[in-house]
């Protein structure tokens, strides 16, 4: 994080590479992952009611100290889970599968939540829900669905070049 800090006026201007970045990084990670091995487990909503109602509870619990702090705080809980999260976890030993369905059913569950929770709690927006929801939607849907699909497109129709790419993913952690 402190070379992030020291480094970041001399590669700012690299921030337009960020999204192919994130690209990148989860085309190689899902190239290693069966489409049969997303499944949703009870634990997901189980995990998503922890992430959405503590939100809440953090933002209502620090509202009083600070107003600003407390829509911090709440936004933080509230993210969807990092997509790095899979290349991690994979690299960690864990279920690849089991987190990205995660972040797949997060991205979705937050799409919904953000808009309907920011307007109650004071954070004013001009888009109505929908136009909130749909926007949310072209920013994260297609970093998220087209390395999926372009990785279970190539696993599908090139099965060698697929298998050559799924023993590349731990380069995805380095992007």
């Amino acid at each position: 994080m402190l070379t992030g800090i020291v480094a970041y006026p001399l590669i700012s201007y690299l921030s337009f590479v960020t999204p192919y970045l994130i690209f990148g990084m989860l085309f190689l990670t899902f190239c290693k992952l069966s489409p049969r091995a997303i499944r949703f487990h009870p634990a997901h909503i189980y995990l998503l009611i922890i992430q959405l109602i503590g939100s809440v509870g953090v933002y209502f619990l620090l509202r009083s100290c600070h107003q600003a702090v407390a829509h911090g705080a709440m936004v933080c809980m509230l993210v969807p889970t990092a997509t790095a999260a899979a290349v991690v976890t994979g690299m960690l030993g864990g279920s690849m599968a089991f987190i990205t369905s995660y972040i797949l059913l997060c991205n979705i569950a937050v799409a919904f939540a953000a808009p309907a929770i920011f307007p109650w709690i004071g954070m004013q927006s001009e888009m109505a829900f929908i136009d909130s929801f749909l926007y949310i939607c072209r920013q994260v849907g297609p970093l998220l669905l087209c390395p999926l699909l372009l990785a279970w497109t190539i696993r599908y129709f090139f099965p060698s070049a697929g298998k050559r790419l799924a023993r590349m993913h731990g380069f995805s952690f380095y992007c």
